[in-house]
């Protein structure tokens, strides 16, 4: 076990969780893609590291604290950042609400809630851990703003592999254009995410937005049917009014923290 500093060990948990997700989608285990980072970050504390021997590493984790003040906010921004983007496709005529049949919006309220819960325990905690758990805290020691442009980079280019290799995820349209906007509203979410991880000092906070992220842009998403191309580049979790929402929402928390 190696004593390093956290830009070290930041660049080292990078290229380990960069390796491991190539390695998950090459091998078609792709339910296992979003432990990877959590895994990587055990890899680092447990076996390279010696953070994982003390009690101030795994406090560093942000497991203990609930950061329930920040909650509303962790719900709300996604709701508000996809669902500006139907609300202007729909506004525009680039998009139609197609509600399911047979699913009251109480039903489709509570389905909703559920699945933030679920992901919030499992598969958002399964790269939370890793992004803003493990890494984010260390790559502080970049820069604030350094150190969330690569967390933002880093984390949009793992990625990259279930993108180009796989019909799994953004499979419609051109790819590159899609990994492209994909990019750009991957690094404000993460900066909007980082900074209520870093605030609170919770993890849980940083889980929940992961996970009402996702279950917004699963539940209402297929609710809408987007026209070909305009509405696809204008709403859902790669539309320009996602992305400009993220954006504003990053450069006023980072406006505040300076």
């Amino acid at each position: 076990m190696l004593t390093l500093s956290d830009k070290t060990q930041s660049i080292l948990y990078i290229l380990l969780v960069m390796a491991g997700s190539a390695a998950v989608v090459a091998l078609g285990w792709h339910q296992l893609l979003m432990f990877v980072p959590a895994l990587t970050a055990l890899v680092m504390m447990l076996v390279i590291g010696r953070d994982g021997y003390t009690r101030d590493g795994w406090r560093r984790l942000g497991l203990g604290r609930a950061g329930v003040r920040r909650w509303p906010a962790a719900l709300l921004l996604p709701a508000a950042a996809l669902g500006g983007g139907y609300l202007a496709a729909t506004a525009a005529g680039a998009a139609a609400p197609e509600p399911l049949p047979g699913a009251p919006g109480a039903a489709r309220a509570l389905n909703y809630l559920l699945l933030v819960a679920f992901y919030t325990f499992t598969f958002s905690l399964g790269e939370e851990v890793g992004w803003r758990g493990y890494l984010l805290p260390r790559l502080m020691a970049f820069g604030h703003r350094r150190g969330h442009l690569i967390c933002g980079l880093a984390w949009a280019a793992f990625h990259y592999p279930v993108i180009f290799l796989s019909d799994l995820y953004l499979p419609d349209g051109n790819r590159l254009l899609g990994a492209g906007l994909f990019t750009l509203m991957v690094l404000p979410l993460s900066v909007v995410i980082g900074e209520l991880r870093l605030r609170t000092g919770s993890l849980w906070v940083a889980s929940l937005m992961h996970s009402a992220h996702n279950a917004f842009h699963e539940v209402v998403g297929i609710q809408f049917r987007l026209t070909e191309p305009f509405g696809r580049y204008l709403a859902g979790e790669t539309g320009i009014v996602t992305i400009l929402i993220y954006l504003a929402a990053a450069a006023w928390l980072l406006r505040r923290a300076d």
